[in-house]
This record gives C-alpha cells, structure tokens and sequence, in this order.
C-alpha cells in the first residue's frame, strides 16, 4: 500500500484524492471492526477476553491498518514540512502545525503535554474498564476499540513531532531532540 500512497501524494495535484483514498480505507476498516467487535461481543478488558478477541481482532489488518494511515499522514505532511516549497508548506494543514511547533516552544510544548495526556487517558481508561470489566456497557467497548489505537498513535505523534523540529536553544523538546541525534544514536 505504502508505494501507491506516496505516490499520490508526491503529485501535488493529486493530493485530494491521497487523502480521499486514505479516509476511504480508514472508513471501511472502521465499519469491518465494528461488525466484528458487534458479533462477537468484543470488550476492552483483558479479563474478558476470549480467544476471538486475539484470532478475529487483535492481529488483523483491518485493526491496525488505521494506525498505519496515522504514521502515513503524519511523515507525509512532514516531508511536506521539510522539502517541499513554502507555498505549498502554507496550503497544507498539518505542515503548518508543524512550522508553528518549530517557531514556538509554547505550542511545541503544549503540543507535548496533550499528546502525553491523550495517551495516558486512553491507558487510564483501559485500567478502569479492567477494575470492573463487567461494568462497561458495549456501546462503550466498541467506541474503545475503534478509535483507541489511532488515538493513542495521534497522541505519540504530537509528542515526538515538536522533538524532530526543536531547534532554538531554550526549546523545552530540544534536550529530547539532542538525545535522539547524539553519538549513541548515530
């Protein structure tokens, strides 16, 4: 998939139908886990779990595909931030999130703090859901299980992006980012 991806997105005329393929695809990955999570009565507790959950859920493509488009969007509009011209930089949404992180340590750092805080809620919640996994009415579990994996990635990317565009001296990611590019890490 990754190749076709790219390629439309590399074609700057093309990048409408990039992002209609990929909320095509997210789209009917999402309803396929709905069906599954509804027929087989799938919970958010590990206590709960039935073999289903691993053989028809946990390692399938359609699980995880979302996540993958996360990963794709967010080193798209990346490479978008750091290649392409500053007008195209200014047309396209994300990649001016990510200038305004690389120019601001307020929003780089708040940036930070949501994307940990959207994380932790969403591990926060599973451990509640495991103290009483009884207690959880379906349509719960299944609001869970399809949006907790995208957001959980959404959250590590608005961690790790203001790390990758930290450069001014008094940054707050900046020692994260010399860390990451030091000797060890060559």
């Amino acid at each position: 998939f990754l190749p076709i991806f790219v390629g439309l997105y590399f074609q700057v005329d093309k990048r409408r139908k990039f992002y209609t393929t990929l909320a095509t695809i997210a789209g009917i990955c999402t309803f396929i886990q709905w069906i599954v999570i509804i027929v087989n009565s799938l919970s958010v507790s590990y206590f709960t779990y039935k073999d289903e959950y691993w053989t028809v859920y946990y390692v399938k493509p359609y699980s995880r595909l979302s996540v993958f488009l996360v990963g794709v969007i967010a080193g798209c509009s990346y490479y978008t931030f750091k290649k392409e011209s500053e007008e195209i930089v200014q047309e396209h949404k994300i990649a001016k999130i990510i200038e305004a992180l690389k120019y601001s340590n307020k929003r780089a750092l708040l940036s930070s703090v949501v994307g940990f805080f959207i994380m932790f809620s969403m591990c926060g919640f599973m451990q509640q859901v495991n103290n009483s996994p009884n207690g959880v009415p379906q349509f719960y579990n299944l609001i869970y299980l399809l949006v907790h994996r995208p957001l959980f990635i959404a959250g590590f990317t608005m961690v790790v992006i203001p790390i990758l565009v930290a450069e001014s001296k008094t940054s707050p990611c900046r020692p994260a980012r010399d860390f990451q590019i030091g000797r060890a890490h060559v």
